[in-house]
């Protein structure tokens, strides 16, 4: 059942930054809740139209940069999809009418348990990047406090921190094993839309094909998710050597990304095209798509620039096809050090 936004409401808070081209951006910070029981909702996709993007955390709340005149998009089952305008640097709280989460009761009945277990998660996350051993210890303290409760929602977040934990450093079977369990927990799409990408970087791409498969068949699917969906499918179908598969799937979800302007997508999206393209030996359709995809790499900013351009050098330096490629899409491309 999906209900209804009531209202956004906003209060402002400075939390200007400065961005390389002088244009005010700011760190947007939020919440997502329903209006009657103030239940907080957790995993909406949030993300800037054309930007970057986040979700909501087990308290219904969100950070994400945006700029001046920006529209930061809400997506979620349990509503409809809602823009929003950046006009300052506001603390935006969303309100859904008629929302009660499931678990409400036990919820208000733990609020200390739950600002604790979320503060544990939210340092497992300050660390993840930094120190695996502080955000592994961080988890573990999560999971200690819950002491054997039936809070299926919060050790099910636990156990998909650790998974992205070791996601990060690489260690992509206890990366599996550890979404496993969160799902056993409690599943959500989200959860296994992390699984279906953990097997194919773990390389097991009939394991990951079989999961975003069953993902596909879901019915309340946000825009963004179905894009993460056929992607995954793409990825998996372009390992195993299903080539049109794979371009279906890559295609599928850069309409939905080109439809929503998620412009990080888009670049990947006509990377992944063209190199499938490029693999089958279809100059002209992988010309297009790197074109596309170096046009867009630039505009977001230089280090993807330059790994763009270092792929594109890559597969026609493969196909002996360099030169042609240059010659035709009027496109100067340095080796990698002379870029930096």
């Amino acid at each position: 059942m999906r209900f209804r936004i009531l209202h956004i409401i906003f209060f402002l808070i400075p939390f200007l930054v400065c961005s390389q081209n002088d244009l005010p951006t700011y760190q947007i910070r939020g919440s997502v809740k329903g209006k009657e029981s103030r239940d907080p909702i957790s995993n909406v996709i949030i993300y800037i139209t054309g930007g970057l993007s986040t979700s909501t955390d087990i308290l219904g709340n969100f950070t994400i940069p945006a700029k001046l005149g920006d529209v930061i998009v809400f997506q979620s089952q349990e509503f409809e999809t809602v823009n929003y305008i950046v006009k300052n640097d506001e603390f935006i709280e969303v309100l859904v009418e008629g929302y009660t989460s499931s678990t409400s009761k036990k919820l208000r009945v733990s609020s200390g348990l739950g600002k604790v277990h979320g503060s544990y998660i939210d340092s497992a996350n300050f660390y993840k990047k930094k120190n695996i051993d502080k955000s592994i210890d961080f988890i573990e303290r999560s999971l200690t406090i819950l002491d054997n409760r039936l809070d299926h929602e919060r050790t099910a977040i636990s156990f998909m921190t650790l998974g992205d934990v070791y996601m990060h450093w690489k260690q992509y079977d206890l990366a599996i094993s550890n979404y496993k369990s969160a799902i056993k927990s409690r599943s959500s799409v989200t959860i296994r839309i992390k699984l279906g990408n953990s097997y194919f970087l773990n390389e097991q791409y009939r394991k990951s094909r079989e999961i975003f498969l069953k993902l596909k068949k879901e019915k309340e699917l946000t825009t963004y998710q179905k894009i993460l969906i056929f992607e995954g499918l793409g990825n998996a179908y372009d390992k195993l050597d299903d080539d049109e598969n794979s371009i279906g799937n890559y295609k599928s979800a850069l309409r939905l990304a080109n439809k929503d302007l998620v412009t990080p997508k888009i670049t990947d999206l006509n990377s992944k095209l063209a190199s499938v393209y490029s693999k089958t030996n279809r100059l002209k359709q992988a010309q297009g798509y790197f074109k596309n995809s170096l046009n867009l790499a630039e505009k977001e900013n230089p280090k993807r620039a330059i790994e763009e351009k270092s792929k594109v050098a890559n597969f026609f330096n493969d196909a002996n096809l360099f030169d042609t490629f240059c010659a035709k899409s009027d496109l100067v491309i340095l080796p990698l050090n002379d870029a930096l």
